[in-house]
């Protein structure tokens, strides 16, 4: 007996004429509409990530690849502790952005208080040696 190959296979076009017939364009909602929402797209996000302006190579070497325990295992193991890391990491990173904005901006007050005071000649040029 001679088995025949599903019919979908035969006819490529089938599916996508049956999508259409059913108007599923309509019916269904993306994934991503759901995942963009601020408040789900914060659980996926990395707040160590930092952007890179030059090429990033991933390694691909076994030792390199680690399972993201978080999203595959998030039914299996309590995620509470690592939860609460993520959120002490998040509070870190605002912290330390918060921090480097700062000194930018003391520094740059600095330069200008030195400006002044050698313009009104409260202080003197160091001379290098």
């Amino acid at each position: 007996m001679i088995r025949r190959p599903p019919r979908s296979t035969l006819f490529p076009y089938t599916t996508l004429f049956r999508s259409k017939e059913l108007n599923l364009s309509m019916r269904t909602v993306s994934l991503w509409s759901f995942v963009n929402r601020p408040e789900v797209l914060q659980s996926y996000l990395n707040p160590l990530y930092e952007p890179n302006a030059s090429v990033v190579w991933p390694s691909v070497a076994p030792m390199s690849l680690n399972l993201w325990s978080g999203l595959f295992l998030r039914w299996v193991i309590d995620q509470s502790s690592y939860e609460g890391a993520l959120k002490t990491m998040m509070e870190i990173k605002e912290r330390d952005k918060e921090v480097r904005t700062r000194v930018t901006r003391l520094r740059r007050q600095l330069i200008e208080l030195e400006r002044e005071a050698l313009e009104t000649g409260l202080i003197q040029p160091i001379l290098a040696p």
